[in-house]
């Protein structure tokens, strides 16, 4: 084709522009379909699982929790009905007896735990501060009655609180009480010159957990036990304190001593 027949050929309309001085149009930017978040599932041994779980309206369900839960999807469910604040069946209220147990807490701070799941660690600082502060009073008042049992069980309570804390003051969620996961945390975030203070505190703690449920050694025996772990449980404390003035939080007001 030659350059004449080229030039022949009709041309597109050129874009209309608006008159001089008139405002330009306004851009339509594109529209972005709306996502609804879908319920969440969960694969174990018994085969697939649909929660109905989504996170409450200030964050986002973390991926470590299905991580860790995927293994108890009942405790994943049991999360989200305390988060949306429905009606516990009698098995969530088993399950959160049992969690107690495991943890020395209190079913309600068991509660008030797992509808935290969602939320970051560091925002739990002064909740686990003040745990760790009630469960320690509460084994000494125990223990000045001669209720070793409940002495031993609420101690164990204030290890796990203290290490919780000090695991939130580094960012790092710890979302189960087991005692594998307590060691797995110690070995692998805290720095080497305190790990042996807290592996040491895990080592005299798990003993007073056991004697909880099987008051396996006689009288004389548990008070040694007890103050061995109690001069543990304070320098762990110490080291926990320092770090949270390193952190810039204020210098606590309650000390358990």
């Amino acid at each position: 084709m030659s350059l004449t027949q080229l030039q022949a050929q009709p041309q597109p309309a050129p874009a209309m522009q608006p008159p001089q001085g008139a405002p330009a149009p306004p851009i339509t930017p594109p529209q972005t379909p709306l996502i609804t978040p879908q319920p969440s599932t969960v694969s174990h041994q018994g085969g697939t699982v649909t929660l109905n779980v989504f996170p409450p309206p200030s964050g986002t369900v973390r991926e470590d929790v299905f991580k860790v839960y995927s293994e108890y999807p009942e405790l994943l469910l049991l999360a989200g009905k305390l988060s949306r604040g429905e009606e516990l069946s009698e098995v969530d209220k088993a399950w959160l007896r049992e969690l107690a147990k495991a943890s020395g807490w209190d079913v309600d701070d068991v509660g008030d735990e797992l509808r935290n799941l969602w939320v970051d660690p560091s925002s739990r600082v002064d909740k686990y501060w003040e745990l760790f502060n009630k469960y320690y009073e509460e084994a000494r008042r125990h223990y000045d009655n001669n209720d070793y049992p409940q002495a031993a069980e609420k101690l164990w309570g204030a290890i796990t609180a203290l290490i919780k804390l000090h695991a939130a003051l580094k960012g790092v969620p710890i979302i189960e009480w087991r005692h594998g996961v307590l060691y797995n945390y110690v070995y692998k975030n805290i720095e080497k010159e305190n790990r042996e203070i807290f592996s040491n505190l895990l080592e005299t703690g798990e003993p007073l957990h056991r004697y909880f449920y099987e008051v396996d050694v006689d009288p004389e025996t548990f008070r040694d036990m007890w103050n061995k772990a109690i001069n543990r449980l304070e320098t762990a404390k110490n080291v926990v304190l320092s770090l949270m003035a390193r952190r810039g939080y204020p210098h606590p007001s309650r000390k358990t001593s």
